[in-house]
């Protein structure tokens, strides 16, 4: 599954809209920067990728990565943000570091969340294509009707075993104790079914 950055945009648009209803703030994304984590996510998956075609695991695993990285997203300002801001010269002869924590503490934690949430839409997606191939190829006697019911056993324990994994991973996020490989390889066990890279009769 090719994922183009028009595609990846509209997903990143979409869930920061969702996001920032729930959190009632308008959040800001900037296409600039996201260009940026695009082009920097196709070099490293195939810099770090494995012989062959690298699977939408892995593209959506460097896409992910790169979010984190590169921090496209942010919180429009509120009039309590602007007051702050206003106070902010005074406050930082204080505390020197105060502008940078500020900014660190509410970046952080709204790139990672969206890079998990993104990163997820991504890889199910790829297996809506993988599903039609196996009903086409169910269809067409390539495979058992147990290889699809299989498919879809394991990817809705997969879909499980990531929601457990998200704590880790946050964690691994703010240490920057993670690597592009590093997380395409943890997603590549979270989510792996055995048909990512293409259908074999059976």
């Amino acid at each position: 599954m090719e994922i183009g950055f028009d595609e990846l945009k509209n997903v990143c648009v979409q869930c920061a809209d969702e996001v920032g209803k729930y959190f009632k703030k308008k959040i800001y994304l900037d296409s600039t920067v996201l260009r940026q984590c695009y082009e920097s996510a196709v070099v490293s998956e195939n810099f770090h990728g494995t012989i062959g075609t690298v699977n939408h695991i892995r593209r959506a695993s460097h896409f992910m990565f790169w979010l984190v990285k590169l921090k496209p997203f942010l919180f429009s300002d509120t009039i309590v943000e602007k007051v702050f801001d206003t106070l902010e010269p005074t406050l930082s002869t204080i505390d020197p570091t105060m502008k940078d924590r500020r900014q660190a503490a509410s970046e952080i934690f709204l790139n990672e969340f969206l890079a998990l949430l993104i990163g997820k839409i991504l890889i199910l997606r790829g297996y809506i294509d993988i599903k039609k191939k196996l009903v086409r190829a169910l269809a067409d006697k390539k495979i058992n009707k147990a290889d699809l019911q299989g498919f879809e056993s394991l990817l809705a324990s997969n879909k499980i075993k990531f929601q457990g994994l998200i704590p880790e991973l946050t964690d691994s996020f703010r240490d920057h104790n993670y690597s592009s490989r590093g997380l395409a390889t943890m997603m590549m066990c979270t989510f792996y079914t055995g048909f990512e890279n293409g259908i074999q009769s059976r």
